[in-house]
């Protein structure tokens, strides 16, 4: 069976605030994620649960989007929203952030909501088509995802308390 999620951790020299701030800001990400390109926000404010957004992605010349919603939002410490297309779950995305020695730590998790039933099955099919990415190659894009978006996080944050 293929990996349905993933957890990456990366130490960050900047303060669970701004590290939070940075996460929870949609249009930053753009800057430091390979796929997500931006988003349209149905709200103008901080996100807070149950908020809503359209996130966009792209990978080549395959582009799409996803219905996220905001689960939760808990300012320093953690970040969730979940994806979906036509009201079939897609994906978990959290950040997980951390006090440590000399700034903190931030986890960047990944799960795979959808089923194994019918809906499931198209929800995979979908994305095969759409975003060009089966199943068994989307678990190791979004590895790989993880990993840049956190480096680039961590390098952008580190600079500004330079």
């Amino acid at each position: 069976m293929t990996t349905r999620s993933l957890s990456l951790r990366r130490h960050v020299d900047a303060s669970p605030e701004q590290v939070y701030d940075a996460v929870s800001d949609l249009r930053r990400m753009a800057g430091w994620s390979e796929e997500y390109f931006g988003s349209w926000r149905f709200f103008r404010t901080a996100p807070r649960v149950g908020a809503r957004f359209v996130g966009w992605n792209r990978n080549g010349w395959h582009v799409w989007f996803t219905i996220c919603t905001v689960v939760e939002a808990t300012r320093p410490s953690s970040f969730v929203f979940e994806s979906g297309l036509l009201g079939m779950p897609i994906a978990r995305w959290s950040y997980q952030i951390a006090p440590d020695r000399g700034g903190c730590s931030v986890e960047e998790s990944w799960r795979d909501l959808r089923a194994d039933d019918r809906s499931g099955a198209v929800a995979r099919w979908l994305g095969a088509v759409f975003a060009g990415t089966p199943t068994e190659v989307r678990v190791r894009r979004n590895q790989a995802g993880i990993e840049q978006t956190l480096a680039r996080l961590a390098e952008e944050l580190s600079a500004q308390v330079s």
